[in-house]
């Protein structure tokens, strides 16, 4: 017999991270490489994740230990080179601290998914989620109220979001037929949603019009509309 709680949670709403929450859009790029740089002779004005599919911190670090080392990266390689990356993104937060500039209205938004009932919020982002929950705390949401996958464990995000909605499921007793619905700017993240049957709708703060031939009913260019959102929700 369901509970009242079970019965409660009625949406699920996944939010992809940089560029849909976080006007980072390109400045990961020469961090990430910076840190990598650290541990392997890499050109910084190089693209090598130009030829990887999965584009997510974990599967861009696999594909080029294997392109120089011709392996895998050790785990404690790669924990090294995490937290070389969080201390560079730290520094650059201490001197521009613009590029963590919300998207407008993503507090806000947030804020109010939090506050309802019937509704449980994640963040499923292709960074590692220790980068995350750092650039999280500049949009001002407890992050003991948001549920945060990153790509630690996955290379493709289809793989770690739905992880991540197991993980809501489970830990929140929610029935089966519950309302998931994913945010995102990217085609990867359209193509990710498509493929796990998820509501979407697209963010093109950019104005880069990257949906348009997809011809989706849905793309904002930020969160200022609370109440529309809401109603797509």
């Amino acid at each position: 017999m369901l509970s009242n709680k079970d019965c409660m949670i009625e949406k699920i709403v996944i939010f992809d991270f940089d560029g849909t929450l976080l006007q980072t859009f390109y400045g990961d790029d020469n961090s990430y490489i910076k840190a990598l740089s650290h541990f392997l002779p890499l050109d910084l004005n190089y693209k090598y994740w130009q030829d990887c599919y999965h584009l997510t911190d974990s599967a861009v670090l696999d594909h080029i230990y294997r392109k120089i080392e011709n392996r895998s990266p050790y785990d404690w390689e790669v924990e090294k080179i995490k937290e070389k990356f969080l201390e560079i993104m730290f520094q650059k937060s201490q001197i521009h601290p613009h590029f963590f500039e919300e998207i407008p209205g993503a507090s806000l938004l947030l804020q109010a998914l939090l506050q309802k009932e019937n509704a449980k919020v994640g963040v499923a982002t292709g960074g590692w989620k220790s980068l995350a929950e750092f650039k999280l705390k500049h949009l001002n949401v407890p992050l003991n109220q948001l549920y945060i996958k990153g790509s630690d464990h996955h290379f493709s995000k289809f793989d770690f979001t739905q992880n991540l909605i197991e993980e809501i499921k489970t830990k929140e007793k929610v029935m089966e037929n519950v309302s998931i619905t994913y945010i995102g700017d990217s085609l990867y993240d359209f193509e990710m949603a498509e493929k796990a049957g998820f509501n979407f709708i697209g963010i093109d703060f950019k104005r880069a019009g990257t949906f348009e031939k997809l011809k989706l009913k849905h793309v904002l260019n930020d969160f200022t509309d609370l109440d529309f959102i809401h109603n797509l929700i």
